[in-house]
């Protein structure tokens, strides 16, 4: 995985190296940085069309590789009690009501919505999610994998979240985006107390981000059960315990890395959950990240604003409903209890 990963990223890169260094960019051209228009410029028409037939071809790939895992998500999160269980209905091996469900949004938002609106969308979308996962992995090596048993970790942790955030928003958006996009030298010179407020919220991410190393080093000294060979009559599915998922299963602060730890079965490696570098590596790519997000149009992140409230709506209305059916006995058991009476 690793030789692929670091693959892929070196030919991505030559490639960028190589149109940043062959296009020429025009005062008037509203879309310079393109292989096509390169190889237009450079008067190679078959180089322009091979790129433009690739790029035709490739995109509907990574579209289908996107669809792919959306069944078995929305599954997961229908068995959670998240959304309906009609998504987690199978017919034979497959979800059919997830896939058709997902498949039919999906094409309809292809189809309606200008793909000029939803370009940065997702782009945006998905440096949340790689944020996302870089902040399980630092709450799950403080302990807080599953449920909360380290509120401690968790406050450093929320400190870091908002201080980085706010930090790379006005860092560039107060301090950087004018002087880097007009060429104004002068800028920051008029409008120091920018860069003076993006400082102070950076100051306030390190110092929160030492004190996540502080849980994590302090997590790291509770001793975790060892793990047990894997006989012949395991199964896969045997082997995994789903409330070592959830973290209900502990009787320590170990964390999810204790629970899995329980009843993961694996055969060597007894550092499973350890990833190198943690928490530097990954609060400097949550930073990192932050930044990125900075740097799209107002116009943009609101779009991905509605989104998750759209979302989040769907969500506590459903959580609504099904708290309610709770609640509410129903005709049969009320009439079984002589308080409805139909005569």
């Amino acid at each position: 995985i690793a030789g692929t990963l670091f693959g892929a990223a070196l030919l991505s890169t030559i490639a960028q190296v190589a149109l940043v260094g062959a296009v020429v960019i025009e005062d008037d051209d509203e879309f310079a940085y393109s292989f096509e228009k390169s190889f237009a410029q450079k008067g190679w028409p078959w180089a322009k069309y091979t790129a433009a037939v690739g790029e035709v071809i490739l995109l509907p790939v990574v579209v289908l590789l996107s669809f792919m895992p959306t069944p078995e998500v929305l599954a997961a999160l229908s068995n959670d009690g998240i959304i309906s269980k009609k998504f987690g209905e199978m017919k034979g091996d497959v979800y059919l009501y997830a896939c058709t469900a997902s498949g039919s949004l999906l094409v309809a938002i292809a189809l309606f919505v200008p793909f000029a609106y939803i370009w940065n969308t997702i782009n945006l979308g998905v440096l949340i999610g790689f944020n996302l996962c870089n902040l399980s992995l630092l709450s799950t090596r403080c302990g807080n994998g599953g449920e909360l048993t380290n509120p401690r970790a968790a406050n450093c942790l929320n400190s870091f979240v908002v201080c980085a955030f706010a930090a790379a928003y006005v860092l560039w958006k107060g301090a950087f985006e004018i002087p880097t996009l007009n060429g104004d030298t002068t800028y920051l010179t008029r409008y120091w107390w920018w860069l003076a407020i993006g400082l102070i919220f950076f100051a306030g991410m390190v110092a929160s981000l030492c004190l996540v190393a502080k849980e994590i080093a302090l997590e790291a000294k509770v001793p975790a059960p060892p793990l047990r060979t894997r006989t012949k009559h395991d199964s896969r599915r045997s082997s995994i315990d789903p409330s070592a998922l959830s973290g209900k299963s502990r009787n320590s602060r170990g964390g999810a890395l204790t629970a899995a730890s329980s009843y993961f079965i694996c055969e060597e490696d007894e550092d499973l959950f350890k990833a190198p570098g943690v928490p530097w590596l990954t609060g400097a790519a949550i930073f990192v990240n932050f930044f990125l997000m900075a740097q799209y149009e107002w116009m943009d992140q609101g779009i991905l604003a509605a989104w998750y409230v759209l979302a989040y709506v769907c969500y506590f209305a459903s959580r609504g409903n099904k708290s309610l059916q709770q609640k509410i006995p129903s005709m049969a058991s009320v009439a079984t209890m002589g308080i409805w009476d139909e005569t």
